[in-house]
This record gives C-alpha cells, sequence and structure tokens, in this order.
C-alpha cells in the first residue's frame, strides 16, 4: 500500500495601486473634505493617513470609487491611503494634498470717538481678507464721507451733526468678521 498526500497553497495578493485624489481644495480652516480612492476593490480596506498616522477609520472597497474623510484642518495637509487585505498592505503611490484658504482677520473698528470735524478712523489692517468701511446710522449715510472706504485709517468728514455707527468689515473667501466704532 502507498499513501499519498498532497497540499494546497494559497496565494494572497497584495492590494493593487489606486489613484487618490481631493475631492475639494483648497477649503476653509476647520473645515473638512474627503480624500478618493478610484476604483477601490472588493475585499480591501483603505485607511487613510497623515504621513504613518491613522485618520479616521478605514473604509471597505466596494469596486467604485470611494471617500475617507480627512476630519477639520486647520493647516495644509498631505495624505496618502494604506491599502490592506489578508494581511498584505500596500501604500497608494501617490499622495493628496488639501490645502487650506484661513478665516478672515478679526475685525476691530478702533476706540470710540467723540468730538467734531473729521475724524481719522484706526482699524486693524487685515492679515487674511480685505477690509471695508460702511455707515450703520447717522444723520448721513453717503460712503462719500470716507476718503477711501477700503482704508484702516480712513477720514471720516460727516455730512450731518449727530451721533454715527462705523463698521469695519474685514471679507475674504471663508467669512467676513465685523466691528462697529
Amino acid at each position: 500500500n502507498s499513501v499519498s498526500t498532497s497540499s494546497v497553497q494559497t496565494i494572497l495578493a497584495s492590494p493593487a495601486n489606486k489613484t487618490i485624489a481631493v475631492a475639494s481644495s483648497p477649503i476653509c480652516s476647520g473645515n473638512s473634505t474627503n480624500i478618493t480612492v478610484s476604483s477601490s476593490e472588493i475585499g480591501v480596506s483603505y485607511q487613510l493617513r497623515n504621513g504613518t498616522t491613522a485618520v479616521g477609520t478605514p473604509v471597505s472597497g466596494t469596486g467604485g470609487n470611494i471617500n475617507l474623510p480627512t476630519g477639520n484642518l486647520t493647516a495644509t495637509t498631505t495624505f496618502n491611503v494604506l491599502a490592506s487585505s489578508c494581511g498584505n498592505s500596500t501604500q497608494m503611490t501617490g499622495t493628496a494634498t488639501v490645502s487650506i484658504n484661513p478665516l478672515p482677520t478679526a475685525s476691530n473698528a478702533g476706540a470710540d470717538q467723540n468730538g467734531n470735524g473729521v475724524f481719522t478712523l484706526a482699524a486693524n489692517t487685515p492679515s487674511a481678507g480685505t477690509g471695508a468701511w460702511t455707515i450703520v446710522s447717522g444723520p448721513s449715510t453717503s460712503l462719500s464721507q470716507f476718503n477711501n472706504t477700503s482704508s484702516a485709517t480712513a477720514t471720516f468728514t460727516p455730512f450731518g451733526t449727530g451721533s454715527y455707527t462705523l463698521r469695519w468689515t474685514v471679507t475674504n473667501s471663508c467669512g467676513t468678521s465685523t466691528d462697529d466704532v
């Protein structure tokens, strides 16, 4: 009698390299976006990473595009994706960088002023955004009372006697900040 034995060997392939891309960039500071993995593989788990640090939880492949959420960001960040299946892992060769636009500088219209004649305003100069003066209330709301509505240190010459409320507004693509004097 002879005894015959056979063995079966299973070979597990590493996940295939996939294209990754940013869903939206730039974004405003404090917001989030997604990193998209194109043509994900079923049975493969995709982990978004910042360097070697995991971001969020792994997402299972669907055979189509999948989104990996970045979480809220306050600085420009470059992400990579690690794909894992059956103990084999592959870092996707591409990276995706999310650029951040800052929020507008907090508006400061300066100190309240009293008196007669011409007033020199003293608002802050924004480092993020542009500033503009408007008149909230007063005997006249004509913007021609300012020598330059976009200068933080504009002069204001009232057309009428009375109390005025002036507003310094700092605006950029991520929002608006206002302060009154």
